[in-house]
């Protein structure tokens, strides 16, 4: 897999369309060198304990994508895209199963705001032994295919990408708030979820342009449904709007989710 493939699969993030970055006189002198490896072991790693066996017909996730602008001014947010995800259906046929999801996406960038609806259907293999747990290998694979329609290009084939300043942290947070409105946290339990937080800068260079650099931050849980898995994905970059370079910070947020189907009234 060539360095281009190699960062979209471990960014699994939404791309912005960037058109300027840092020259070489910027980059920080004191960047610690990584690996496009280095990136996907990381990230092989913190999805290793997901499990797909855990999807189900029910299984609804709801992200939110925002652009924030960094400049002179006060930073200014927006809301660019709300998508929604429901499990609809569930299939079994022995060796593998087939998850069919809805997604339905509300895009704030096109001046008529238009509500677009997708069905895919993702078909799962069992692993062998039943009684086996899933790769992380495998388990990646699935989660990269699910978010492959969000992956867009940072560059052409010819970018040349170098990463620096890997980070992991392992930690402990409270579920969205939007989750705990309707799943409330029984009074003295720790309903906390287990989180491993990846941070890691990304230096493109394509010939005859600057280099750019990007930073990346991806939350990743096993305690969440399986869609909602990648719990937060953001890219950093500076921008080139007219004269101006404001620093833009663009993320992906789970905002709700639910393991299951809501009871019927």
């Amino acid at each position: 897999m060539g360095l281009h493939m190699i960062l979209k699969a471990a960014a699994a993030l939404t791309a912005l369309f960037i058109t300027a970055g840092c020259s070489k006189d910027e980059e920080k002198s004191n960047d610690t060198p990584a690996t496009a490896k280095d990136i996907l072991d990381a990230q092989a790693k913190a999805l290793g304990d997901t499990d797909p066996l855990t999807i189900k017909a029910g299984e609804f996730v709801y992200i939110l994508k925002t652009q924030e602008l960094h400049s002179s001014q006060e930073p200014i947010e927006n809301l660019i895209e709300e998508t929604g995800i429901t499990v609809t259906d569930r299939e079994e046929f022995g060796d593998h199963f087939d998850v069919t999801v809805i997604k339905e996406v509300i895009d704030y960038i096109q001046p008529d705001k238009p509500h677009y609806k997708f069905k895919n259907i993702y078909s799962i293999d069992y692993p062998a032994p039943l009684t086996s747990k899933f790769a992380p290998k495998a388990s990646k694979e699935i989660l990269l295919k699910q978010m492959s329609d969000k992956v867009k290009s940072l560059a052409d084939d010819e970018a040349e990408f170098n990463f620096y300043n890997l980070k992991v942290e392992n930690v402990k947070i409270t579920p969205p708030t939007k989750v705990l409105e309707h799943h409330p946290c029984a009074e003295g339990a720790d309903c906390r979820i287990d989180v491993t937080k990846l941070f890691y800068d990304v230096i493109l260079t394509v010939p005859g342009e600057e280099p750019q650099r990007n930073q990346f931050e991806l939350w990743i849980s096993p305690d969440v449904p399986y869609f909602a898995t990648i719990l937060k994905s953001c890219v950093m970059s500076v921008i080139k709007v007219d004269t101006a370079l404001p620093l833009v910070r663009q993320c992906e947020s789970v905002y709700d989710y639910r393991f299951e189907a809501l009871p019927t009234p």
